[in-house]
C-alpha cells in the first residue's frame, strides 16, 4: 500500500518500493541465511504507521484527530516526501521554524486539543 500512496512524490516512489522490498524479503526470508544481516532504518516504522492511519480512515470513513496530528508531524519532520504545494499552504499557516522546534511530545501536546476540538464541533 504504501509505495502507491499518492502523498508519496514520484521520484520517492521507486527508493520507497524498494527499501520496503529489501527489509520485507531479509525479514519473511531469515531462516534461508541465518547469518544474513539487513541495515534497517528504524523511521521506516513512522511511514508505516502514516499508511495504516490513513488506510483506516479511507476504510472506517470517519477522521481521527490522532491520526491526522501524526500527519502534520510527518510534514514537519519530512517535508521531501509530501506534495510541496501542500507543504507550502501549511508552512505559511503553521512556520516551519517555529512548528519544528518542537519535539514529538510538545508538538502532540499542542495541536492534538485544537484537531479534537474542530473535530467535535
Amino acid at each position: 500500500m504504501l509505495p502507491d500512496h499518492p502523498s508519496i512524490i514520484p521520484e520517492y516512489k521507486k527508493r520507497v518500493k524498494k527499501l520496503l522490498a529489501d527489509a520485507e524479503n531479509f525479514f519473511k526470508h531469515a531462516d534461508w541465511d541465518p547469518t544474513a544481516t539487513h541495515f534497517f532504518v528504524p523511521q521506516i516504522t513512522e511511514a508505516f504507521i502514516l499508511d495504516a492511519t490513513d488506510r483506516f480512515q479511507e476504510i472506517a470513513h470517519e477522521r481521527r484527530p490522532l491520526f491526522d496530528v501524526f500527519f502534520y508531524w510527518m510534514v514537519f519532520q519530512q517535508p521531501q516526501f509530501f506534495d510541496q504545494s501542500f507543504t507550502n499552504k501549511l508552512f505559511q499557516m503553521m512556520p516551519r521554524d517555529t512548528m519544528g522546534r518542537f519535539g514529538r511530545r510538545e508538538f502532540f501536546n499542542l495541536l492534538l486539543p485544537i484537531f479534537t476540538n474542530a473535530t467535535n464541533a
